[in-house]
């Protein structure tokens, strides 16, 4: 048996300035034992240059001092319709901060927009082992299709994005539906994000019970309807998520960390 650590997954969209990201660097610097996957979004990608700017790396290396932060690159394949070779290009882009600007850390990649249509399984796989092909140390790839899919997208993916709706649709007859056809293999490569929650209460009951209950390891519930600005339970959230924390998802056969 080997423990896996949940975490909350955070799209970062928001701006670095001086103090935009600091809920998060302040979270992550107190409670070193709580995980972070973190997606950044320079300009829908990387953007053209070989690196962001100034301000991008400012805040890039401040999240690559801290260990329980996990840093993905932001692409997006348009549900299968970007040429392979555009989505290759974004990957390189960022596998290059790493070399060109001491200090960065980019451990992966977020592929939004990842089809669920089973006809491209290979589409986005082939993703998958051009991520691993291009970074030097061992990358982790997410797939956002925001719904169910097919086992086997699961195949060449570390997670899977398999809710990104209002928090009301998590009890929908049609997602508790598929979730139940979902075994503990897969709910443990699974994030769900929860947005538009109706009060805090039920945000953090919603994030104890995909941990607790669901089995299901990333999260991210938020009062938000979008990602451009912290929910303003932002720190009770991340406090109840570390006291759950103590209490991690044990499943076999899984390894823990970011």
């Amino acid at each position: 048996m080997a423990e896996l650590k949940p975490f909350i997954f955070v799209p970062l969209y928001i701006y670095p300035t001086e103090t935009s990201w600091q809920p998060l660097l302040a979270a992550a610097a107190k409670h070193p034992q709580l995980f972070f996957k973190v997606v950044v979004n320079p300009q829908n990608g990387p953007g053209p240059e070989a690196l962001p700017d100034a301000n991008y790396v400012t805040g890039l290396r401040a999240l690559a001092s801290l260990a329980n932060v996990c840093v993905l690159g932001y692409i997006h394949c348009s549900w299968g319709e970007r040429e392979q070779a555009e989505l290759e290009n974004d990957i390189i882009v960022y596998a290059g901060w790493t070399v060109r600007s001491p200090g960065l850390r980019i451990d992966g990649i977020f592929i939004d927009e990842s089809p669920a249509n089973p006809e491209l399984v290979g589409y986005v796989a082939a993703t998958a082992r051009f991520v691993r092909k291009t970074f030097a140390n061992p990358a982790t790839v997410v797939y956002n299709p925001g719904v169910f899919v097919h086992v086997a997208f699961y195949q060449a993916a570390d997670f899977i994005v398999i809710f990104e709706n209002r928090a009301s649709e998590w009890t929908s007859d049609f997602v508790q539906s598929n979730l139940s056809k979902l075994g503990p293999e897969l709910r443990r490569k699974s994030i769900v994000i929860a947005h538009s929650c109706a009060s805090q209460g039920l945000q953090l009951k919603l994030g104890r019970r995909l941990f607790q209950e669901y089995g299901i390891p990333g999260q991210l519930v938020t009062t938000q309807a979008g990602y451009l600005s912290w929910c303003p339970s932002w720190e009770s959230y991340w406090d109840a998520m570390r006291r759950w924390y103590n209490r991690s998802i044990t499943l076999e056969g899984t390894s823990a960390g970011v």
